[in-house]
């Protein structure tokens, strides 16, 4: 037999074609949307604070700064709500 058996199971679960590098390629791309969104936010920021740096002597710059980071922010709570809302929904 000369462990014939170990060498087929060996072929037949171990070494799976095409299954690492999809999925090493999905994290890839998800570490790239990421670190993308994170700079697109991270200069915001900055911006938002360049500009109540700029405008202080402006009444309702606080409030203007507030509001420029809000959709961020908002839009992903809003999505985790609606995603929970949907899933308790499909699920009941």
């Amino acid at each position: 037999n000369w462990g014939a058996g170990w060498l087929r199971w060996y072929e037949e679960f171990q070494l799976k074609p095409r299954t690492g590098l999809s999925i090493s390629m999905l994290d890839l791309n998800f570490l790239v949307v990421f670190l993308g969104v994170s700079v697109w936010f991270a200069v915001v920021n900055h911006k938002v604070s360049m500009m109540q740096v700029i405008f202080s002597s402006q009444v309702y710059i606080k409030e203007v700064a507030a509001w420029t980071l809000l959709p961020p922010v908002f839009s992903s709570w809003l999505l985790c709500l609606l995603v929970s809302l949907g899933t308790a929904a499909v699920r009941s």
